[in-house]
Formats: C-alpha cells, structure tokens, sequence
C-alpha cells in the first residue's frame, strides 16, 4: 500500500486573508472570478516549482501537484514526496530511530530492508516551493484585487 506525504508552505498575508474573508459578500459572479485566481495561482507555483526543483531522479518532481477547494476558497501547490521537506529546508546530520518497533522499515528502489537507525546525512536547503510561491505572491494579489473590483 502506498503512503502519501504532503507538504505544503502556509503563506500568511494579512492582504491575502482579509480579501478571502470577504468573498462570502460578493456575488456569484465575483466568487468564480476569486476562485479562478487563486486556483490559477496555485497551477502556477506547482509549475514554477518543477522548474525550480533538484531533478536527481524526476520523481520530486513528479510529485509536485496543485489543487483548489471551493468549500473554503484556498489552493494549494504541495510536494507529495516523503522527501519533499528535507530538500526544500535542508537536513542536520541525524539519526531515525524508530518510536514503536523494534526496526526501521525502509522500502528503497523496490527492495524492503529493515534496520536498527538511519542515518540522514547534512544537506543544505534547495528550495523550490517557497521561491516558486514568492515569484508569483504579487500576481495572485493582483488577480485576486481584480477579481473584487466592481
């Protein structure tokens, strides 16, 4: 059975927030211009972020998707690999124990080992999704103030 991870970077902007939360008194036509772009903005962080990202082997890549929730009007662009963290902010040298078991399961190219700790070694940032979303920040405000106005 396959396990997915997300991981996403949350954006707080006061402009940002206070435009959303005012979207319910807007009329229909209004919300579906919103909705359009923010939905829009997040296809366009998830692609900047393919093109910003560390292509070793293309399945980070991969896993970079976007998606849009009508119910409370947000995007996301998120990376789907259990990995996605560790090259965005970078790693510390560390040590994974397991917390329950006795052993680690690790799957790794198709093959399941198990073993007693992992060693993560130091890696430096490499960001992609933070860099993809800044690129973009402007025009997702700008599509968002044109939608609103009357």
């Amino acid at each position: 059975m396959a396990q997915h991870y997300t991981f996403y970077a949350k954006v707080d902007r006061t402009e940002l927030n206070k435009a959303l939360k005012q979207i319910s008194f807007y009329d229909g036509k209004t919300r579906l211009k919103v909705e359009a772009a923010i939905s829009s903005g997040a296809k366009r962080v998830a692609s900047d972020a393919r093109r910003k990202v560390a292509r070793d082997t293309g399945a980070l890549r991969k896993s970079i998707k976007s998606s849009f929730t009508k119910k409370n009007c947000t995007g996301y662009a998120k990376a789907m690999s259990p990995v996605a963290h560790l090259i965005e902010n970078g790693v510390k040298m560390s040590v994974a124990k397991p917390k329950r078991k006795k052993v680690l399961r690790i799957n790794a190219r198709g093959m399941v080992r198990y073993t007693k700790q992992a060693v993560i070694p130091r890696r430096r940032p490499r960001p992609f999704l933070a860099p993809a979303y800044e690129a973009n920040e402007s025009r997702i405000i700008d599509d968002i103030k044109k939608a609103v106005r009357p």
